[in-house]
């Protein structure tokens, strides 16, 4: 076990800290880019819960822009109430036509508001969305964990000179079913209780 005594302001856990990591790619950024606009914009991140859809998605916004192109975000969680039919419509027409949408939790939408928001977004640049499942827009990658995903990111915020092992990964992976969102807030909580274990 790694022991580190820690208070809550220093927690190498906390959000923001954890927002710095980016997703790893098992190819090139270049590579990704390319891809997406071979799909001319219009492809989805596809993966299952605290794969790292979302933080992919972000990597991509904010990727393009800064190249300077426009872009508007929409996010939805499962327990969300989006917008009605109406106010779908009048937002995505106040978009300027070289605007491009990322939407994050777009399979939370019902079939009718997903066929309006297709449509709407047809005059647009694109449309990149996370999804669970794939099938609702070409898939630009599928993401997926791993445990040594997980210890990467660990010993990228404790440090390359931690000691957290390969059998500490491996259980705390184990323990929330692969969800790396979920372990890094089970590491959050422990260093936040002070109990500063790891694993």
């Amino acid at each position: 076990m790694v022991e580190i005594k820690v208070i809550a302001r220093n927690n190498p856990f906390r959000v923001d800290r954890v927002q710095t990591v980016r997703y790893r790619l098992p190819f090139s950024r270049d590579h990704l880019y390319l891809r997406l606009e071979s799909l001319n914009y219009r492809a989805a991140i596809v993966g299952p819960e605290g794969s790292g859809k979302t933080t992919l998605l972000y990597d991509i916004f904010r990727q393009l822009r800064g190249a300077g192109i426009r872009v508007y975000m929409l996010r939805m969680h499962a327990d969300d109430q989006f917008l009605t039919k109406r106010e779908t419509k009048a937002l995505f027409r106040s978009l300027e036509q070289d605007c491009l949408v990322f939407f994050d939790g777009a399979d939370h939408l019902t079939s009718s508001l997903w066929k309006l928001v297709l449509r709407e977004s047809g005059r647009l640049r694109g449309l990149i969305i996370t999804s669970h499942q794939p099938g609702l827009l070409p898939t630009l990658i599928e993401t997926e964990t791993t445990p040594e995903l997980l210890q990467g990111i660990v010993r990228d915020l404790l440090g390359s000179e931690t000691d957290f092992t390969e059998q500490e990964a491996q259980r705390l992976f184990s323990a929330c079913s692969g969800n790396i969102r979920d372990a890094l807030r089970l590491l959050y909580d422990n260093f936040a209780e002070g109990s500063g274990v790891v694993g």
